[in-house]
């Protein structure tokens, strides 16, 4: 008896590593898994999505795809977001295949570089005004510092 007490770890019963084996697989099968919700890749404001509908009316015809959202290596502090239209040609159909895609408003769409959405996932984008300037504004949580003049920042 004492030689079972001792050993009791190594001298189990096939069965009985069996069903062991079997009651943990089968607990953590049956437990359903919870996950964080995935933030959302971008999210435009009002101001923003008004004032590229407007830049969007002014364009020449033939109407671009949409607006493609990336980073640059630029500044003092690292990164540089870009904003460009795509016109609707095969070089702009080919850059945007593997791009993530939000649609804003009818025939208006952002298109979001591969390699721009770790550093942009969760940001917002915005329209501000004021007497001097008028510009697009990134709020990006993800941003860790900026440079003094604000174009830069890292991540």
């Amino acid at each position: 008896m004492s030689k079972y007490i001792k050993n009791s770890c190594v001298n189990y019963s096939i069965y009985f590593q069996k069903s062991l084996a079997y009651q943990c697989i089968s607990s953590t099968a049956t437990k359903p898994k919870t996950r964080r919700p995935l933030k959302p890749i971008l999210q435009v404001s009002l101001g923003a999505t008004s004032r590229i509908i407007s830049m969007f009316s002014l364009l020449d015809k033939p109407h671009p795809l949409g607006i493609r959202i990336g980073i640059n290596k630029k500044g003092c502090n690292g990164l540089n977001y870009t904003m460009k239209y795509i016109t609707d040609n095969d070089e702009g159909r080919k850059i945007v295949s593997k791009d993530e895609v939000i649609d804003i408003a009818e025939g208006i769409t952002i298109f979001i570089d591969p390699l721009a959405v770790f550093a942009i996932v969760g940001a917002v984008i915005d329209w501000k005004e004021n007497d001097l300037t008028s510009e697009f504004t990134f709020i990006n949580p993800n941003a860790k510092g900026f440079c003094g003049c604000g174009d830069s920042f890292n991540v």
